[in-house]
């Protein structure tokens, strides 16, 4: 059971993969949150497509930067991430569409959203990134103290 989550895990680190694995749980969501509408067991909001797609591009933004933090080559990842980002947002945006027959222009509303996510996914990127690169920069200043004290005692042995 273990070594499965750890595979779950290591491939939830690719932000292409974080990005597929978090439209296909928006897609989920949409679809049974619009099919208990269109049943008529509840009553949804026209545009609920939408609202989870906004609420899952910003998952992938948190979770995207938390990648970064901890991935060996960020350098990489970034790109893949842009990458991602834009894939999940025409691809979630399409999908939304054809949900709630409304485009983002007639879901107003949702434009802004989108639009102050989008500057959240490289605020977040760039402080995943930053805290990556002050924790390297850190452990290197780090080992060469340990080396130069290493030195030096060794040389007050001699």
């Amino acid at each position: 059971m273990n070594s499965m989550l750890d595979r779950f895990i290591a491939i939830l680190k690719d932000p292409i993969s974080l990005a597929t694995a978090v439209f296909l749980l928006s897609v989920i969501i949409s679809t049974i949150g619009m099919s208990l509408g269109w049943v008529g067991l509840m009553e949804t909001y026209q545009l609920f497509p939408w609202m989870i797609s906004a609420s899952m591009l910003l998952y992938y933004s948190f979770f995207t930067a938390i990648i970064l933090m901890v991935t060996p080559d960020s350098g990489r990842d970034w790109g893949r991430a842009i990458y991602g980002f834009i894939g999940f947002l025409i691809c979630s945006g399409l999908y939304a569409w054809l949900l709630s027959g409304k485009s983002i222009y007639e879901a107003q509303t949702y434009q802004s959203i989108y639009i102050v996510l989008t500057l959240a996914f490289f605020v977040f990127l760039s402080i995943g990134t930053s805290v990556k690169a002050i924790v390297d920069f850190t452990n290197k200043r780090d080992a060469q103290l340990r080396n130069n004290n290493n030195n030096t005692n060794r040389n007050k042995t001699r």
